[in-house]
């Protein structure tokens, strides 16, 4: 049986999929066109959308791989891949996009991926939680 901050890890990181997913569609063609933009300015006529759908789908898909492995196989290697990721990639990379002014204007899209992840690090934190931590941590054959 999962503990619970498992299963608030669960919530969290459910809603943080739930908001990026809807903050793709509803931010698509802003994105697009911001992309576009930012090609055209270093001399390139490509079109991003199958590079932004692709990496949607990618990252989609490694979010919920490591959500499985985390919640239903109990991996602590998974929730250590997860943490590295959100530091490096949504942490970092959302301070330093910000930074650079890559990022466009605040939009609906924008917004729904910024509280995807604030609600990341809230799911992240619950599985830092001792109940959480021991039950990743324990013996693989007493399940």
């Amino acid at each position: 049986m999962q503990p619970k901050s498992i299963k608030r890890f669960d919530v969290f990181y459910l809603a943080s999929l739930a908001a990026y997913v809807a903050g793709f569609f509803l931010g698509f063609d802003e994105t697009v066109a911001l992309a576009r933009e930012q090609y055209a300015a270093a001399g390139s006529d490509m079109d991003p959308t199958g590079l932004m759908t692709g990496i949607f789908v990618f990252w989609l898909a490694l979010s919920l791989l490591l959500w499985w492995l985390i919640s239903g196989k109990a991996s602590n290697g998974a929730k250590w891949t997860l943490v590295a990721l959100y530091v490096l990639l949504e942490l970092i990379g959302t301070i330093y996009s910000i930074a650079m002014g890559t990022v466009g204007d605040l939009s609906i899209g924008m917004g729904l991926s910024l509280l995807s992840i604030v609600l990341k690090g809230a799911a992240i934190f619950y599985l830092f939680q001792s109940d959480a931590v021991a039950w990743l941590e324990r013996d693989k054959s007493a399940r």
